[in-house]
């Protein structure tokens, strides 16, 4: 949809939606449509090499200018559909959602105010131990000293402290203090007493080719920044662990 004003073109009332992993731009009725192309160049700045078409064009080009900022970035890519058109995003993955929505302002025409990012469950995600951050650590492959792990079973936590490593490579023991509602996270240099109520969730996931190991992540602040991941912790141990930490005890 496009409102044509003399010489200028416009997009307005989009909204972005997602299908599948696709975002989806929807818009409302226009003012005025027209069935020619439109185009709008920018005249300020350096920015005249980014031409911005408004719906109904065959293609849309971006500048050069973020590619050099995001060559060192990991990446995410997407679709954005706009009017009938499908767009291919490439975008960095830890960029924040303004910058999100400035840059599909800048291939769209569409303005931040005016946009809306829904996600949905269905959006695959990439495995943790496939991640950067992690999968420097899993490749350093399984510790000596790691606990026997156990694949497709679930049992109760031992009498003894579990472990598993941080991402040095130390060993992490996890000590449940039931009497005080406290779980102890220790490395040989600390502990920490964390009271479980505290504890905002926790998540885990298999490792990939090492099922019989898990990648847990205890969230302890209001952001999933905070996460404190623990890597090669046994697989049996994992739904033990979440029960007791996040409310379903168990009784010995």
């Amino acid at each position: 949809m496009a409102s044509v004003d003399g010489k200028r073109s416009y997009c307005t009332d989009a909204d972005v939606k997602t299908a599948g992993d696709e975002l989806i731009f929807e818009t409302g009725e226009s003012e005025a449509t027209t069935d020619s192309v439109t185009q709008q160049q920018s005249d300020v700045g350096n920015d005249t090499d980014m031409v911005t078409e408004c719906p109904g064009t065959s293609a849309i080009t971006e500048s050069g200018d973020m590619q050099e900022d995001v060559a060192n970035k990991e990446m995410v890519d997407f679709k954005v559909v706009f009017n009938k058109q499908r767009l291919d995003v490439s975008f960095p993955v830890d960029d924040k959602v303004s910058s999100l929505k400035a840059h599909i302002h800048k291939i769209t025409g569409v303005t931040p105010a005016m946009q809306k990012l829904m996600f949905k469950e269905s959006v695959k995600k990439e495995p943790v131990s496939r991640q950067k951050m992690h999968k420097k650590v899993i490749d350093r492959g399984i510790p000596e000293d790691c606990m026997a792990g156990v694949k497709s079973v679930k049992e109760r936590l031992p009498p003894v402290p579990v472990h598993g490593f941080n991402k040095n490579g130390s060993k992490v023991r996890l000590t449940f203090k039931l009497e005080s509602d406290q779980l102890w996270i220790g490395t040989k240099e600390r502990t920490d007493k964390i009271p479980m109520a505290s504890i905002k969730n926790i998540v885990s996931e298999a490792i990939e080719k090492h099922e019989q190991y898990h990648i847990v992540g205890i969230q302890l602040g209001p952001t999933e920044a905070s996460r404190y991941w623990i890597y090669w912790f046994p697989a049996q141990y994992v739904d033990a662990l979440k029960d007791t930490v996040m409310g379903k005890w168990q009784f010995f």
